[in-house]
């Protein structure tokens, strides 16, 4: 990792890094991909197909909105005809 890979990679997400900043962030860098290139090299054997195979975990497909609606409305401390009931912000003159 070198300054103009850090140079290069801030002008991605739009940010400017002076040269000491980028000295600064080359360890944190490289200390990322280094753990990064451990997980990668993690030996592992599971098929997909054998991913909770035995025991799928589901659950029902069916809409909960009306109960968060109800919910949500039971806390509101001001309602009127199922409406949030909000105190006037703006005046007229």
């Amino acid at each position: 990792m070198t300054h103009d890979d850090i140079v290069r990679l801030a002008g991605y997400v739009k940010i400017n890094v002076n040269e000491i900043e980028s000295k600064n962030l080359i360890p944190n860098m490289e200390s990322i991909l280094g753990y990064i290139d451990q997980i990668q090299n993690v030996d592992i054997d599971i098929k997909q197909d054998d991913i909770n195979k035995d025991n799928p975990i589901l659950r029902a497909d069916i809409s909960n909105q009306d109960q968060i609606s109800f919910d949500f409305m039971n806390n509101v401390p001001m309602k009127e005809n199922g409406y949030v009931k909000v105190p006037k912000v703006l005046n007229n003159d």
